[in-house]
């Protein structure tokens, strides 16, 4: 299914290539974004993400996979401006079980215990709006006048689109049989080519990615030597990780990794994950106000060859993810790659939960 034979490394031909793992628009450099996948619910199409309707999509609607959009009750009736709302308890869909809650219900204490994660699967979905492909997009910065808030509700129109995003069911798909332990996996990034296939242990355990692949088969399909917790519980102001130099084994554009380089020694890709929880506050976005979480991702991917003393080549990629108990990730902002400042204003993911309209 994939090649076997030993790659050759020329830095200057695109037969091999530095596999990280997504486009950058600014620079054409290419890079990877974190999916932070606490309970972002969806079902569509194959690619993770799907384009919504914008003559029946709504900023509270969540959409089954037979089709239609399941209405959430108002959960938003206290003021916005003054009060955090508490999310709404969602229901799944007829053919997912009529109907059955979810059975999460938050207690707002600023900490997100494994409890307070809806156990969802492959069949739900939630209206994002998000930059469009191939766009970098400016951020609003955060007040604190009363507490730390931040306003994505804001509409983008020249850069906006309205998308459901997929929680994917493994089995179906042609990377299954690598990924035997997972129990779901979804879309990377805006663009819907590549996806994140996670694992989420028992009793209060961390979600785990296990590895990446491509929508399109025979392609690319990473796995993780030891898998990358994207979210340990629980999660309060503070909480703080790191998981460095996992080795990702596999393919890559059609390119076997590692590989034995013709000039000598052996290509290996590792990749570095650290995440912080530095602040706490409120967050409105298109669907509402919540209190929440912010969690600082840095990602670090390299190549690297045993017998030369500096890695062939290095991305970093700054994300920035707002979590709130019993909720879909409220906003995820991926900056640009190599981006130097933690409070960076320009992405090249701008995602909210809900419809702003106004948008593509």
């Amino acid at each position: 299914m994939f090649p076997s034979d030993s790659a050759s490394f020329d830095p200057a031909s695109s037969a091999w290539r530095l596999p990280l793992l997504c486009a950058d628009a600014s620079s054409g450099a290419l890079t990877v974004t974190l999916a932070i996948a606490l309970s972002i619910i969806g079902c569509g199409g194959d690619s993770g993400l799907v384009p919504a309707a914008p003559d029946t999509a709504s900023a509270t609607d969540f959409a089954p996979a037979g089709g239609g959009l399941l209405d959430i009750p108002p959960a938003f009736d206290q003021d916005p401006d003054t009060t955090p709302a508490r999310p709404p308890e969602v229901t799944q869909p007829n053919d997912l079980g009529a109907g059955a809650p979810l059975g999460c219900v938050g207690n707002e204490d600023f900490v997100i215990t494994a409890d307070e994660v809806p156990e969802v699967g492959p069949g739900l979905s939630v209206l994002l709006t998000v930059n469009a492909a191939g766009t970098t997009t400016s951020v609003p910065a955060p007040t604190a006048d009363n507490g730390v808030t931040w306003s994505f509700d804001d509409p983008q129109p020249t850069t906006d689109t309205v998308v459901a995003d997929v929680v994917i069911e493994v089995a179906q798909q042609w990377y299954a049989s690598h990924f035997v332990d997972a129990d779901f996996a979804q879309a990377l990034d805006n663009q819907g080519t590549l996806v994140g296939v996670y694992r989420r242990e028992p009793a209060g355990g961390p979600l785990l990615l296990l590895g990446l692949a491509s929508v399109a088969p025979d392609t690319t399909l990473l796995r993780y030597d030891t898998p990358v917790p994207v979210l340990q519980f629980p999660l309060e102001l503070g909480s703080a990780w790191t998981a460095l130099e996992r080795e990702a084994v596999g393919v890559y554009d059609g390119v076997a990794y590692p590989f034995q380089a013709d000039i000598g020694g052996t290509v290996t890709l590792l990749h570095s994950y650290s995440f912080e929880v530095d602040a706490a506050g409120t967050v409105t976005v298109p669907a509402g106000t919540f209190q929440a979480l912010r969690l600082r991702a840095v990602i670090e991917l390299k190549a690297v060859n045993d017998v030369w003393p500096q890695p062939i080549g290095v991305t970093k990629t700054r994300v920035r993810s707002f979590l709130a108990e019993c909720a879909p990730l409220l906003a995820r902002v991926r900056s640009v790659v190599n981006e130097l400042n933690d409070d960076f204003v320009t992405a090249s993911e701008y995602r909210r939960l809900g419809d702003a309209g106004g948008g593509q």
